[in-house]
């Protein structure tokens, strides 16, 4: 969904994607705002978006009017019933927004702007740096072009890591299914690290599946598992259960013998101040 600046779109996961192209270091320097400010400050407008309905009428209705050929009178409703099947596909609905990603894309970048996405990455921000670029190939038939994509950011070697970094596990309640939804924010495992409920390297397992799913709690939303690190959401949909599995609720610390969910809830009023929903 392009609009007046990056490409936006929606990962299976639910999260907003910015995604922030420029052609080189030049056309980085030519521009208002420093590439990642630029899509920084989208991102940040776009977190406050909290229904399938707003997003519709903020990008995605004027793209099926100019590049699908859908009728202004229909278009909302044709994006509304688009994204949901989206969503409900990959059982994303409940998490629709909960964080927002940015991938930068250009065909290269100045060390500033590495240095900047690193440090966000640190303070919890899901940033990407791609780099592109054109390869020329000689062939018998004439000359041909292959793309070279290579990943700069996150740093590291394990692809699973590396698609999943920092994207959010919490699901959502589900009593409304409308495209007026509203989302609830409620602490995720960055949080319950953040105020003491639990800490890195505290042991949890799948409920009734402790001897496969053993892990350790990681930084951030993330576990150790099998040596890999990867988010608590990735890791819970190894062990499925019946219908949508929320690792909150099929999570134990082993060493609490409680589940994420319960500890959080005995502990919420460490989290008052910090702009979350009560539960009810």
């Amino acid at each position: 969904m392009p609009i007046s600046g990056p490409t936006v779109g929606i990962d299976s996961n639910g999260n907003v994607v910015v995604i922030e192209i420029k052609r080189d270091e030049e056309d980085m320097k030519t521009r208002k705002d420093n590439f990642e400010s630029q899509a920084i400050r989208y991102a940040a407008s776009f977190a406050k978006i909290n229904s399938v309905e707003e997003i519709v009428n903020k990008v995605y209705a004027d793209y099926l009017i100019q590049n699908e050929n859908i009728k202004a009178e229909n278009a909302v409703e044709v994006g509304i019933a688009k994204i949901l099947a989206f969503l409900h596909e990959h059982e994303a609905f409940d998490n629709f927004n909960a964080d927002q990603r940015i991938i930068l894309v250009a065909s290269s970048f100045d060390p500033s702007v590495l240095s900047a996405s690193a440090w966000l990455l640190t303070k919890g921000l899901d940033i990407s740096c791609f780099e592109i670029a054109p390869q020329l190939i000689e062939s018998e038939n004439g000359d041909e072009y292959l793309l070279e994509i290579k990943k700069l950011l996150p740093l590291g070697t394990d692809e699973d890591y590396f698609s999943e970094i920092l994207t959010n596990e919490n699901k959502r309640p589900t009593a409304r299914r409308n495209s007026s939804w509203t989302r609830k924010r409620f602490p995720k495992l960055i949080n319950m690290l953040e105020v003491g409920l639990v800490s890195e390297g505290d042991e949890i397992f799948f409920k009734n599946k402790e001897s496969e799913s053993l892990a350790r709690i990681h930084s951030g939303n993330n576990v150790e598992f099998n040596g890999k690190i990867i988010t608590l959401n990735v890791w819970a949909k190894q062990f499925p259960q019946s219908g949508k599995v929320n690792a909150y609720e099929y999570g134990v610390v082993k060493e609490k013998n409680k589940t994420l969910a319960e500890i959080r809830a005995e502990g919420y009023e460490l989290f008052e101040g910090m702009g979350f929903d009560p539960i009810e």
